[in-house]
């Protein structure tokens, strides 16, 4: 396998301002050896200067993208376009590529200080262990992998980015493009999750894949900085399962879902039909527990995305049935993959004066599975498909409408524990319907302590039970 990174390495000193506030990026053991650091030269007017040092000479397009980036605030800048030049440079040239940038803010004065930074560039304290990591992984259905790495770090005046591409093997013109299609697509997910304030999720461009080319993309990032937005992220998609995870400062998501679900999906329009009503009870769930808005939208998001898989990439081997049959269950069911969902996390609210009034979490599960199974004769079917709600949350809030203070013992609590669970059941003789039933079973509860020295003085249960049988023939 060729490769992009130039043989003799090169070193360049550039004079400027202190780096922005402080990452550490992790080389290895060769990337190390091979860089050499230029002694800056002392700039009057700023009591640091920067030396800026690569890897490898710099005559490219990603190493320009990484000198733009190095500078830039925030994981989306400096994550900005490198992944779709690294997927586009494999794509156009099948050949790996590698590239450290390191800036280093330091007293000027000392002549020994070119040394001093090089051998501390090998040091065992730049372990990575506060880098922020963006890993792909692309097999292909050939068997090739494509693995696709971006570091960034800042700490104690060092700045660093290093991005890596490389493939196990050579790739067919099919992959290659396959790989192009995703550039944009990557860059706009890293973009989106790279946001200091409220995260985006836009993973359209990585879903869209090419099936027939890509057996699977992998897509992981982890930002151990505390209290960050995203800590870490996690997205598989494959024609055999398709999953999610995200945990941040809102708090955590998940998501699974089964592409090889019995019976398969509905059309294009029942399918959104049964995404909307789920988003509307993700906004009822989050209403009654006082759920974080940014950590529901993130999930209502996601949801929606995941669901909304083009039809040529679900996988083939759902259990089929004759047509005529297919055209008189699918209306019953609810048109989506089998699926696990869930997310959870803190919340607060606060008054005008900005004082917290309210604090607890809300933790919230939503799950379909379906089943079917052969009678008899080839088209003699019994079909079960099961939707499951589970939700948990508990609030401490003051009743004053003033700060919420939990030592002294005086405040309300609230509790909600709800249970629901929707059943339909189908059953099929020679491949007509003769059976076809919705069972609905609902469980709410409402606990209300009102507590005053630690104690509670008072308390309320608010229970719901609602049980319903519906025949859908």
């Amino acid at each position: 396998m060729r490769t992009a990174t130039p043989a003799r390495p090169t070193a360049v000193a550039v004079e400027g301002s202190a780096s922005p506030a402080s990452t550490r990026v992790t080389l290895d053991a060769a990337a190390a050896a091979t860089v050499v650091y230029a002694k800056p030269r002392a700039v009057d007017e700023a009591p640091f200067a920067t030396t800026r040092s690569w890897a490898s000479p710099q005559q490219d397009a990603i190493s320009s993208l990484m000198a733009r980036n190095g500078s830039a605030g925030g994981l989306a800048g400096r994550w900005s376009g490198l992944g779709g030049a690294l997927l586009s440079h494999l794509a156009s040239t099948q050949s790996d590529y590698r590239q450290t940038l390191v800036d280093d803010s330091a007293p000027p004065a000392a002549d020994a200080m070119a040394t001093d930074r090089t051998s501390a560039l090998a040091a065992p304290a730049l372990d990575g262990a506060d880098a922020a990591q963006v890993s792909l992984k692309i097999r292909t259905l050939s068997g090739q992998t494509v693995a696709l790495k971006i570091a960034t770090s800042e700490h104690e005046g060092r700045s660093g980015l290093q991005v890596e591409i490389g493939s196990s093997g050579p790739l067919s013109k099919a992959e290659r493009e396959a790989l192009a299609r995703l550039a944009e697509g990557l860059d706009k997910a890293l973009d989106g999750l790279g946001q200091a304030g409220a995260l985006k999720l836009d993973l359209a461009g990585l879903m869209d894949y090419d099936s027939s080319a890509l057996a699977s993309v992998d897509l992981t990032v982890s930002n151990p900085k505390p209290s960050q937005a995203l800590a870490s992220f996690a997205l598989h998609l494959g024609t055999d399962r398709k999953t999610l995870a995200l945990a941040g400062k809102a708090g955590e998501i998940a998501m699974d879902l089964d592409m090889n679900t019995p019976v398969g999906r509905g059309s294009a329009q029942q399918r959104q039909s049964a995404i909307q009503q789920h988003l509307q009870q993700f906004d009822a769930a989050a209403q009654r527990s006082r759920a974080d808005a940014a950590l529901v939208a993130l999930f209502k998001n996601a949801f929606t995305q995941l669901h909304a898989q083009p039809p040529s990439q679900v996988a083939s081997r759902a259990e089929a049935l004759s047509p005529a049959l297919e055209r008189q269950v699918h209306p019953l069911l609810s048109g989506l993959m089998d699926f696990q969902a869930s997310f959870g996390g803190d919340f607060e609210r606060s008054n005008p004066a900005g004082a917290v009034t309210e604090a607890g979490r809300a933790d919230y599960q939503l799950s379909q599975k379906t089943t079917l199974r052969r009678h008899g004769a080839a088209d003699d079917r019994s079909i079960t498909q099961t939707q499951s709600e589970k939700l948990d949350a508990h609030a401490k809030k003051s009743r004053t409408g003033g700060m919420l203070d939990t030592r002294s013992g005086n405040y309300d609590l609230n509790k909600i524990q709800d249970r629901n669970t929707v059943t339909t059941l189908i059953e099929a003789t020679e491949g007509q319907l003769t059976r076809a039933l919705k069972k609905t079973d609902q469980h709410q509860l409402h606990t209300y302590e009102k507590l005053v020295d630690h104690r509670v003085e008072e308390r309320r249960s608010t229970p719901l039970a609602k049980n319903t049988l519906e025949r859908l023939l």
